[in-house]
């Protein structure tokens, strides 16, 4: 009923209606319980839901997004400008991340389209600038350019791909502190969290990033890279996708 009153599915209360009456059709006749074969999830924290929704848990496979590999850029080489990429909405916290950018007056590039573009252009300072939508050769240039990625999204995200491009690519991501993302980052070793909405908390977490020197920054780029081998390349997707699928 939520769902139907704000509109939450294509911003319609008809679509939201029918999604949910197909949910609940299902849920009646048990169609998720009874004629599924398998399920694939993303991140541990659906796993845990489709347990408590009465799923089979011999059923539930773990397997999470991958990403093409960007390369490997030294910290020597990168240049003086943070990054965010994706959607210019409330729920990434893009609010927060321009003020906290405007009190730290630090370059920051925003790569990315969204109902608060205005907004955006309104609240920007002279070290923050827009970039629009890019490509994902550009995308890919600017991930081994910048010397950080900061993620700051306010609401639960699946797997997100930014954190995990930027784990390819070798750079240092700052990231708020979801159920999700505390199991994608190591705080310290490979990435910085920081509490969610929270600019005061982004300020701190970005002046404690410049204080580490190129040596240390190198290390965590380098456990970024082999947690991005390790759990989100391209042959692992393939091979977790086989071992799925042919699954007797």
């Amino acid at each position: 009923f939520k769902g139907i009153k704000n509109k939450c599915f294509k911003k319609s209360h008809l679509f939201s209606f029918v999604l949910a009456s197909s949910m609940v059709l299902h849920r009646f006749l048990g169609s998720w319980r009874l004629r599924v074969d398998q399920y694939v999830a993303i991140n541990p924290f659906l796993v845990e839901l489709l347990i408590q929704k009465g799923i089979d848990a011999k059923k539930i496979n773990l397997k999470p997004n991958y990403s093409k590999d960007f390369g490997f850029e030294n910290y020597l080489n990168r240049e003086n400008f943070y990054f965010f990429a994706g959607r210019l909405q409330a729920e990434k916290g893009i609010q927060h991340l321009v003020e906290a950018f405007s009190l730290l007056k630090k370059n920051l590039v925003i790569a990315g389209k969204g109902d608060l573009l205005g907004w955006l252009e309104k609240n920007s300072t002279a070290s923050i600038k827009y970039i629009g939508q890019q490509s994902v050769d550009e995308m890919q240039q600017l991930y081994l350019k910048c010397k950080a990625v900061v993620f700051p999204s306010i609401w639960f995200e699946g797997l997100p791909m930014a954190i995990i491009e930027a784990q390819s690519a070798g750079v240092v991501p700052i990231v708020a502190s979801t159920e999700t993302t505390r199991a994608m980052i190591d705080e310290g070793e490979n990435g910085f969290l920081y509490e969610a909405g929270d600019a005061a908390s982004l300020v701190e977490t970005v002046n404690e990033f410049e204080k580490k020197s190129v040596e240390e920054l190198n290390l965590m780029s380098n456990n970024a890279r082999t947690k991005f081998k390790l759990k989100y390349e391209e042959e692992q997707h393939i091979w977790m996708m086989d071992k799925i699928y042919n699954k007797n």
